[in-house]
């Protein structure tokens, strides 16, 4: 299995990509607690941002320091966003305060998402499920599809060689296709370092 590649580094110069990259940039700036923000990850969710089709809603599934979500919430491209983690990282807490008139930020877990079936027209879960052991693994991805309506975007470590003690789940080709056999796969490489992949299914909304 082939699966097609991004250099991330040759998105550098991405007029669109750049704009985004200064957004999720100047918030870092002004945080009383700084942020580390890595290019590569801002690369990898500025792609990511270009990849979301049109729709209304979004979940973020591990918002973590909050960086991607706070760049959505800028650009206004959904009535309804929320994001979700299981405990309040110090990006996540600032945001919480500036946001603190919305239901932007919710304290969740991704195994028990509190949320109705296909409630989200799109769901985005990023480095976060190679965390989680197999049982935990399964109930999350099942969660995460419960609750989307029509896309998923899911994004983790690529073949890690050594699996690092942090990580539960190891991601090779054989793996994506027992998890994800449906779903369109893309390999983010930044600089020939680092590599995750990028999975994106379309879900089929049956008639009811």
């Amino acid at each position: 299995m082939i699966y097609r590649q991004i250099n991330l580094s040759d998105l550098e110069g991405n007029r669109e990509l750049n704009q985004i990259y200064d957004l999720l940039e100047e918030w870092v700036e002004e945080d009383e607690q700084p942020v580390k923000l890595y290019q590569s990850d801002c690369l990898r969710w500025s792609f990511i941002m270009s990849q979301l089709s049109s729709y209304e809603s979004l979940l973020d599934v591990g918002v973590g320091q909050g960086q991607f979500i706070h760049a959505l919430n800028l650009m206004s491209k959904f009535k309804k966003l929320v994001g979700i983690d299981i405990k309040i990282y110090p990006g996540m807490k600032r945001l919480m305060k500036e946001y603190s008139t919305s239901n932007l930020f919710k304290i969740m877990d991704v195994i028990n998402l509190q949320f109705s079936d296909q409630e989200f027209d799109i769901v985005t879960c990023m480095e976060c499920l190679e965390h989680l052991e197999i049982p935990a693994f399964n109930a999350a991805l099942k969660e995460l599809r419960r609750v989307c309506r029509k896309q998923l975007l899911i994004t983790v470590p690529f073949q890690e060689n050594p699996l690092p003690k942090y990580h539960k789940q190891s991601f090779d080709v054989p793996q994506l296709e027992q998890y994800f056999p449906q779903a369109e796969k893309i390999i983010l490489n930044y600089k020939n370092k680092t590599n995750w992949v990028l999975i994106r299914e379309e879900i089929l909304v049956k008639n009811t």
